[in-house]
């Protein structure tokens, strides 16, 4: 009995030794994350208007994909059920224009963003040539 008692303490003490062993790592984690963060967060201060914009486009191309399965229902509900191709027609057209417009906000987000991220990897790389130059 008093075997079986001493291997559920070592077990125990061993799972407590890991619990630390993982809070602490996870705490040595989260500051090396928050000083990443700020760090990209001081380079993305300097370019904000083109982020935000960036940002607006990949609102709006979501936007635009998530419309598509309503223009459908519609399509389906009043076009389909009631044999009315002209009703077809308008939604089918309303959906080729959103898609089209979801494509042009994807290529405009991706133009912006590429945009941001490129100059801010060129600011990085500046600044760490000039501090190991001095």
């Amino acid at each position: 009995m008093l075997f079986n008692k001493n291997i559920v303490s070592i077990i125990d003490l061993g799972y407590n030794l890991y619990l630390g062993f993982i809070k602490r790592n996870r705490k040595i984690a989260e500051r090396e994350t928050d000083k990443k963060m700020k760090l990209i967060l001081r380079y993305l201060k300097r370019h904000i208007v083109i982020f935000c914009i960036s940002t607006a486009f990949l609102t709006l191309e979501a936007v635009a994909d998530l419309m598509q399965p309503t223009y459908m229902s519609y399509i389906v509900d009043e076009g389909v059920a009631n044999a009315d191709v002209s009703r077809i027609l308008k939604y089918g057209g309303i959906m080729l224009g959103i898609a089209l417009f979801g494509a042009l906000c994807a290529v405009m987000r991706n133009h912006f963003a590429s945009r941001t991220s490129q100059t801010i990897g060129k600011e990085i790389r500046h600044d760490i040539y000039h501090n190991v130059q001095q």
